[in-house]
């Protein structure tokens, strides 16, 4: 059994630097949104949650089928392993799905 030994950088130190000013954020009131408005976002909200449905219909197939290339061959493909990582990573499903 064969040991690999890390050595890490002297890390940064933490906190804030010496002479600095705390910072402070003031915000005004919140203004009132129109109900149109709400429903309208929700409205459009809803092509991008029908598309994203069917990327993950696909991410499911795509995820068998790279089991079975990955059993075959020994690799995942270039193509779907990256669809994998970047629905994974939620890159495709998090902007529709934060707005509704």
């Amino acid at each position: 059994m064969t040991s690999i030994e890390t050595t890490a950088a002297a890390a940064p130190p933490q906190g804030p630097a010496e002479g600095s000013a705390p910072v402070a954020l003031t915000f005004g009131p919140s203004q009132r949104q129109k109900r149109v408005t709400v429903v309208f976002r929700l409205i459009l909200v809803i092509p991008q949650l029908v598309a994203l449905y069917f990327l993950a219909l696909a991410a499911v197939v795509l995820v068998v089928v790279a089991w079975f290339a990955a059993l075959v061959t020994g690799r995942v493909p270039g193509g779907i392993a990256e669809f994998l990582i970047g629905w994974l990573a939620g890159r495709r499903g998090c902007r529709p799905t934060s707005s509704a």
